[in-house]
């Protein structure tokens, strides 16, 4: 594969995670214009995040399996197509239903095309040295997608509307499209067999778990329709586990989580997807629905959080490389924890100018938890299960997220007030960071190096 064609795949490839990154971050500065223009309440918005994240999540490692099986060039094409369509629907929406719909088919495409990429970069590249500059470059665009998408979603909503977060991605899309088609290498495993019981399963189960968490508040706990969903969430989650544990080709081999490190490794990322996600959610509300920024104003705002994460990510990882996972994991975790009770003290009459070194607390937390908790989690299986482990790990965040988001907001919803709910959630959360510390401490200990 020659230069120039190496070099094009990591555009590509890197144009289809900022695509993906940069969504999440703009959407949720979108939300009070989409709540004003389409009547919505924090319920309906609650769903359109979540709806993107329920598929994403749910078809994530069966979407790997597919690629294996069919061709990860082909199955990234198709995903980005869908992706895009998903975009358009969106854009165009009129109702909230609509608008959830585009957000699932969003969902769908993004399963589809992530998993291979990893894949698709190790074949462009078969010199390591080449392959480590290249996974830097693919691994700096989050950075990018982080810095660039508060401000950048911002003003496009305050100066284009809200549909304009979507229609960015169809000129991105189809670039990427193009480049794949043209330059991507292709690369299958068609040992690797589906599981379909274990996918119908666990998208029934944390389907029925998000819907009973969002509407709980409003149908009420103890309504038949919410336990009923509750009912169907334990049932399918629980024969869930019982097919993983039986089935030749687990879409999650549960063996791995006999694994301390694993099983710690895992269980931080899904506390930090859980106190994350649903705090900018709250977060981005509170700048525009009560501080009354505009949506180009608040996204300058969560700048200092941004930038911090970018800032202390690399330092983390170096730290991770000398030390181990469990020290910089352990304290980011608690920075990032204390970072979202000291929100707490936050309200309507609070000037940003007096609060917005919380955020640099709460990102440099982050920023010091996420690259130790994912190399720990490689780091805790065999280097030819790390594609398997990494997909799980992403997993293991995004339904923390969908369960964060589902959780959180109804507790803002039962709370009386936005504020109050809003550090309510904020109190949550960062116990949440809080305990994922602990657990950091206590679990991840470090291989002992044996003296030869």
């Amino acid at each position: 594969m020659e230069a120039r064609a190496r070099t094009l795949t990591v555009v590509g490839l890197c144009l289809a995670l900022f695509m993906t990154l940069l969504d999440s971050t703009v959407v949720n500065l979108a939300l009070p214009a989409i709540a004003e223009d389409l009547d919505v309440r924090i319920a309906g918005l609650q769903w359109i995040i979540d709806a993107y994240i329920l598929v994403f999540a749910s078809l994530l490692l069966s979407a790997g399996a597919l690629g294996d099986r069919w061709g990860r060039r082909r199955v990234f094409i198709a995903g980005m197509v869908v992706f895009c369509a998903g975009s358009l629907v969106c854009a165009l929406a009129g109702s909230l239903a609509v608008l959830v719909a585009g957000r699932m088919v969003q969902g769908m495409g993004a399963a589809a095309l992530l998993p291979g990429t990893m894949s698709i970069l190790a074949a462009a590249f078969p010199d390591e040295r080449e392959r480590a500059k290249a996974i830097g470059i693919w691994s700096g665009t989050s950075g990018l997608a982080l810095l660039l998408g508060p401000p950048a979603g911002g003003a496009l909503v305050h100066f284009a509307g809200w549909p304009s977060v979507f229609y960015l991605n169809l000129p991105l899309g189809a670039v990427a499209i193009f480049l794949a088609a043209r330059v991507f290498p292709e690369t299958r495993d068609p040992r690797r067999g589906a599981d379909v019981p274990g996918q119908v399963l666990a998208i029934a189960g944390l389907a029925a778990l998000t819907y009973a968490l969002i509407e709980g508040g409003r149908a009420g706990w103890t309504s038949p329709l919410i336990l009923g969903a509750l009912g169907v969430a334990v049932a399918a989650l629980t024969g869930f586990l019982l097919v993983e544990r039986r089935a030749a080709d687990p879409m999650v081999p549960l063996r791995l989580f006999a694994r301390p490190r694993f099983a710690s490794g895992t269980a931080v990322i899904f506390l930090v997807g859980f106190g994350l996600l649903g705090s900018f959610f709250f977060l981005s509300l509170f700048l525009q629905q009560v501080q009354r920024y505009s949506a180009a104003e608040s996204g300058v705002r969560l700048l200092p959080a941004m930038a911090a994460v970018v800032v202390a990510a690399p330092i983390a990882g170096r730290l991770a490389g000398r030390v181990g996972s469990r020290a910089p994991m352990t304290a980011g975790l608690a920075l990032a924890g204390t970072g979202l009770l000291l929100l707490v003290t936050v309200g309507e009459r609070t000037p940003y100018g007096s609060w917005w070194p919380v955020l640099v607390l709460f990102g440099l937390g982050l920023g010091l938890t996420m690259s130790p908790t994912n190399a720990a989690i490689i780091g805790a299986v065999d280097q030819r299960q790390a594609g398997l482990a990494s997909a799980v790990g992403m997993t293991m965040q995004q339904v923390g997220g969908l369960i964060g988001i589902a959780l959180l907001g109804s507790v803002v919803g039962a709370a009386g007030g936005f504020v109050l709910g809003m550090h309510r959630a904020f109190l949550i959360a960062g116990a949440a960071f809080l305990v994922g510390a602990v657990i950091a401490f206590a679990f991840m200990r470090e291989r002992r190096r044996v003296r030869t």
